[in-house]
């Protein structure tokens, strides 16, 4: 990386990395690669951590054989590469003036003299370049030095220096350190490359329409490098370096890829091909992707997903596949904004209808989960529409001399200890799965904010609960879930505050 020392920013690029290989309906605004210094935030005057994410990476080339491998002496012309787009820092003319931006150039190398520098020591040198050291970067065409200039402004949440070409003299917004990363951190990166690479190569092969392809291309090989990238990020390490991985892959644009091919899986024109290709393997090894991204990344990248580009295309996967319902379900959870533009988008009296139709516990949890995060107007239009009327959505429950039965559906009555029981839970597992949900929808709405959605909840006295823990044969699962349903209650402020009484609280512990 090159630092700048006064300005405390590292030279930068950012940027569109991959517009070309997307389907238009999620490229979003064009964004110009462009280059600027990022500033280091700092906390109370003490500098943090530079930015990994890959921005901030460069390598230097030389100009004549680029590949040899030998390192770079001062005052040979280079190449300076910026590593996360692959493309390089170059001097272009916009009008009458020059300007700093990235070029990028054909494979097998060029000695275009927009991109062609030298690099000038701080003091007299001969030696090679290399880490610790401070440098000029100096544009051979113009004769004019790279320099950071003092305009601020924001990109994404970060703060950002102009950069500009000055005449070669003692000013130290001209020197930037050569600083080393990590080489755990470079690996990692271009592991990522790597993944990257072959998405963007499988897109490239799919969006090309051609009648000299008698079968499309396979994706088996694109499902196993997902699979191995999955291992390879649940592997060891710290919270703070899967963290690192997935901005990472963010940042380089790989989950821009993968909703590209869910984008184009739904698209007509390439339905009879996925239909030969087992696309549904490779949207299942997406969604597990996408669901560790969820539960490693913070909350500025969830909220990435639920960018106008992307949600549309992840309600619509949303229907048809559980993972993906799963997916949305943890995204909900995880992030009270995000929750809120995902109920922005989705039509609910629909996903109600559908609730209601196919009694589908993912579907449940995702409601219940969106009651919790999205506030009272999505829990009165929720619940209102699920149990105003005759609760005929749920699974209801009566105690028949001292044993819990269900009495509804019809199809299902008989005792919960037989029909969820540990023995057979698996044989009955749609059923048990949505009764479980069921029990941890309802702890969700104690939990929120809507104390007239508590109020609708005409179901399972604690007395339930108390047997439900005392009943050998019941499923754990299920004993946890009724647990969750009591504790859910006890510990709500709005159920204590708003003076709702459940008969036996006292006693369910």
């Amino acid at each position: 990386m090159l630092f700048n020392y006064v300005q405390e920013a590292y030279l930068s690029g950012y940027g569109s990395v991959i517009g070309e290989f997307l389907p238009e309906a999620i490229k979003g605004d064009p964004v110009a690669t462009e280059v600027g210094a990022r500033k280091v935030k700092s906390v109370n005057g003490i500098q943090q951590e530079p930015p990994l994410g890959g921005d901030c990476f460069w390598q230097f080339e030389k100009v004549l054989y680029p590949l040899s491998g030998n390192a770079i002496s001062y005052g040979d012309h280079c190449r300076i590469k910026h590593v996360l787009t692959q493309q390089y820092l170059a001097v272009t003319q916009r009008g009458h003036e020059e300007c700093l931006t990235l070029k990028r150039i054909e494979a097998g190398g060029t000695t275009d003299p927009e991109i062609s520098f030298k690099l000038i020591p701080d003091i007299e040198r001969t030696d090679v370049v290399t880490k610790g050291y401070y440098i000029k970067i100096n544009h051979i065409q113009s004769g004019m030095n790279l320099s950071v200039r003092s305009i601020l402004h924001s990109y994404r949440n970060s703060k950002w220096f102009k950069l500009g070409l000055e005449d070669d003299k003692d000013n130290s917004r001209q020197y930037f350190q050569i600083t080393e990363v990590k080489p755990g951190v470079i690996h990692d990166f271009y592991y990522i490359c790597g993944v990257n690479s072959q998405l963007r190569e499988s897109m490239q092969n799919l969006m090309v329409v051609s009648k000299s392809f008698s079968y499309p291309p396979s994706l088996d090989e694109l499902i196993e490098v997902l699979g191995q990238f999955l291992e390879w990020f649940q592997g060891e390490g710290c919270l703070d370096r899967h963290n690192l991985k997935m901005k990472t892959f963010k940042k380089s644009q790989g989950i821009d890829l993968l909703i590209g091919f869910l984008h184009e899986s739904e698209s007509q024109k390439y339905k009879e091909n996925f239909r030969y290709l087992n696309f549904e393997k490779l949207c299942d090894a997406i969604a597990d992707v996408l669901l560790k991204f969820v539960s490693s990344a913070k909350s500025k990248s969830l909220l990435y997903l639920t960018e106008e580009k992307f949600i549309n295309i992840l309600l619509a996967k949303c229907i048809s596949n559980i993972k993906f319902k799963r997916f949305l379900t943890n995204l909900a959870s995880n992030e009270s904004v995000a929750a809120s533009r995902i109920v922005q988008k989705i039509d609910l009296e629909e996903m109600l209808l559908l609730l209601k139709n196919t009694r589908d516990s993912t579907f449940l949890d995702f409601m219940g989960n969106v009651c919790l995060n999205a506030g009272k107007s999505v829990q009165d239009t929720i619940c209102k529409g699920l149990m105003a009327h005759d609760m005929s959505t749920f699974m209801q429950t009566q105690i028949k001399e001292g044993v819990i039965w269900f009495i509804h559906p019809e199809n299902l009555v008989g005792p919960i200890s037989s029909i969820c029981s540990k023995e057979t839970y698996s044989s009955n597992k749609k059923l048990c799965d949505f009764f479980i949900a069921q029990l941890k929808f309802f702890s969700q709405i104690f939990k929120g904010v809507n104390t007239e959605a508590v109020d609708l909840i005409k179901f399972g006295t604690f007395d339930e609960v108390l047997i439900s823990i005392g009943d050998p044969d019941l499923h754990p699962l299920v004993k946890s879930a009724y647990i969750d349903y009591a504790a859910s209650t006890y510990i709500s402020d709005w159920v204590q505050s708003n003076g709702i009484y459940f008969y036996n609280i006292s006693h369910t512990f």
